[in-house]
């Protein structure tokens, strides 16, 4: 005799519930979209706004998080009843993408060998402690530009990102990106780029998503690539509906192209900023770096030099020639390295 729930059905309910949520998110953008259109001004209509937001927008936006919220507690009853359930005790595979783990079909991330997609993992985690600079591994692609770009956000404010990705069933995840001027859940489901960024132990993670929603809705290119630095710093705009600018001096130094001084007042106003390098590798403090590639500005020094992160990962085996994970450049060396730079709209900038 059968004790447990039937799964199909929790799961198809969870399903409607999350389809509820993400219903309600849509209506409170159009009446937001509805109040803020209203050609009225003064005191009257500043009180008919607040009104509008603490009596109908927040409470549909509370109601939209509470059934996200009751859809992933029954997907996973549902996958703790199919563990209970099954002949061993304990369920299906849980593996995800790592290397060590490529080669088997059962499991949770299947990326076969011979292919060039990976099965999305079930859980990937999506806590706000997951959210840094050193979170993201490029892995095959050549995408630094728009990855360096999540780095620099997810620096300036992890939780912002976290607030804008969610679980909402079994292998599938909502992606919040502001796209033609408002919010637009993008739904990341089934398969994804193999050789796509992950996290820096090899598994997916939270920028994978982010990309696949990214690649979903345009903003990157149908291989997550792009044509130019500037449509990579788009990235920017999608991801928090802030603007950004994109310096580039082509080989000379320009007017479009940010004094040294701009780019540390950026950094210590707390800005996103990315660095792009010359097509020349040139030895920045003893140390490579590497060239026609981005770099996230982590901090600035007390000696006013600069700290740079490279999107490989933290992990990774860099070639001397390479450089490291972190690099220090200071003034001289980045007017003789660097070609390229995103400053973007700070944290209270964004849209909310």
């Amino acid at each position: 005799m059968f004790y447990g729930s039937e799964t199909d059905g929790v799961r198809a309910h969870a399903e409607r519930l999350a389809g509820g949520g993400a219903a309600l998110e849509q209506m409170t953008t159009r009446l937001g979209t509805i109040v803020d259109g209203v050609a009225w001004i003064g005191q009257d209509a500043e009180q008919f706004r607040v009104r509008a937001d603490s009596d109908a927008k927040s409470p549909l936006r509370e109601a939209a998080d509470r059934l996200r919220l009751l859809a992933q507690e029954l997907e996973r009853e549902a996958d703790e009843q199919d563990h209970a359930s099954a002949p061993d005790g304990v369920g299906g595979g849980g593996q995800v993408d790592g290397d060590e783990n490529k080669f088997w079909i059962w499991q949770d991330g299947w990326a076969p060998p011979w292919g060039s997609t990976a099965d999305l993992q079930n859980d990937i985690p999506l806590d706000a402690s997951e959210f840094t600079v050193d979170s993201i591994n490029q892995e095959g692609k050549g995408n630094c530009v728009p990855l360096s770009t999540l780095a620099a956000i997810a620096q300036a404010d992890p939780e912002f990102l976290a607030d804008h990705v969610h679980r909402v069933g079994r292998e599938r995840y909502e992606v919040d990106l502001f796209i033609d001027g408002q919010w637009t859940t993008v739904e990341v489901k089934g398969e994804i780029d193999r050789d796509g960024v992950r996290g820096p132990d090899g598994n997916q993670n939270w920028a994978t998503l982010y990309e696949q929603a990214l690649i979903q809705e345009g903003v990157l290119d149908e291989d997550g690539t792009y044509s130019s630095n500037e449509q990579g710093a788009s990235v920017f705009r999608a991801a928090t509906g802030g603007e950004f600018e994109y310096g580039y001096d082509g080989g000379f130094r320009s007017a479009d192209m940010p004094h040294y001084r701009e780019v540390v007042r950026a950094a210590e106003a707390g800005k996103p900023v990315v660095l792009c390098t010359e097509n020349s590798s040139v030895s920045a403090n003893g140390v490579e770096i590497v060239e026609q590639h981005a770099y996230t500005v982590e901090s600035v020094n007390p000696d006013g030099s600069l700290t740079l992160v490279n999107p490989w990962g933290a992990d990774s085996n860099y070639d001397p020639e390479d450089g490291t994970h972190r690099i220090t450049v200071s003034q001289e060396e980045f007017d003789q390295l660097f070609d390229g730079v995103v400053i973007a709209d700070a944290p209270e900038d964004w849209e909310r």
